[in-house]
Order: structure tokens, then sequence, then C-alpha cells
């Protein structure tokens, strides 16, 4: 093998390991602990848009949609604590 095809495969070789790093670590929130956060989040965020379009602005209902979006953040951080989470 030439020098030049042997400095390729380094090349090559490197790529792949970044490749196989950015797998291991780069998989964007796709755990059950995001999932989970996210469901629970999209919930509140509508149960206090039912309360900003009832007629009278129902505050109460605005609250307790604001009160599971603050749930779904604690749920989503236990649950990454608990290893369903990604690990940075």
């Amino acid at each position: 093998m030439s020098d030049m095809d042997q400095k390729a495969a380094d090349r090559r070789q490197a790529q792949d390991g970044d490749l196989d790093q950015r797998e291991e670590y780069g998989h964007h929130g796709k755990t059950p602990a995001a999932w989970t956060g996210s469901a629970i989040a999209a919930v509140g965020a509508i149960v206090a848009a039912v309360g900003f379009l009832l007629p009278g602005i129902n505050w109460l209902v605005i609250g307790i949609g604001l009160g599971v979006m603050v749930l779904a953040a604690i749920v989503g951080g236990v649950m990454r604590r608990m290893g369903l989470g990604q690990v940075y």
C-alpha cells in the first residue's frame, strides 16, 4: 500500500470513529425520558390553551396547564437520573 493510500485509509478510519461517537452521544433526545417529558408538556400546553380560549379567560385552568408543564420538566429530570435519558 502506498503512503497516499495509507493516509486515505487513516482518514476514513478517523471519520468512522467520529461517526460512531456521534451515534453514541447525539441521539437528539430519543429516550423514554425525553418522550415522556415532551408528552406531558404537550398536554399541559393544551390545557393552558383551552383555559385561555374559554370565555372570560379561566386563569385557574391556565395555572393548572402551567403546573403540568412544570411537572413535565420534573418527571423528565427524574427519569434521566434513573438512567432512562441521555447522559452527557
